[in-house]
C-alpha cells in the first residue's frame, strides 16, 4: 500500500497530528532497490555492463545473449560435454 493511500485511509485520533513519513523512506527505498536488482540479476532479469550490449536489443535478444552466457559458465567449470553418439548411413 502505498503512503499516500494509507494516509487517505488514516483517520487521526490525535488532535493537531499530521503525517509525516517513515524517518527511514530514503534507506528502506535504497534498500529495496539493491535487493530487486539482486534478484533479478540471480533471475538473469537483468541486463549489466558486463554483457556489452548494444542499445535498443529486444527482450528475445537479451534472454538469448543471457542463456548464451550461462552455457559457456557451466561449460567452463564443468570442462566436459556429454552428447549421445551419433551414426550416420550412407543411402
Amino acid at each position: 500500500m502505498s503512503p499516500e493511500e494509507l494516509h487517505h485511509r488514516t483517520r487521526l485520533l490525535v488532535s493537531r497530528a499530521h503525517w509525516c513519513s517513515h524517518w527511514q523512506d530514503n534507506v528502506l527505498l535504497d534498500a529495496a532497490v539493491d535487493q530487486a536488482r539482486a534478484r533479478a540479476v540471480g533471475a538473469f532479469d537483468l541486463v549489466d555492463a558486463e554483457t556489452g550490449l548494444p542499445a535498443g536489443v529486444t527482450p528475445q535478444e537479451i534472454r538469448e545473449t543471457l542463456l548464451h552466457r550461462k552455457a559457456k559458465e557451466i561449460l567452463e567449470r564443468e570442462r566436459r560435454l556429454m552428447v549421445p553418439e551419433i551414426t550416420v548411413t550412407d543411402r
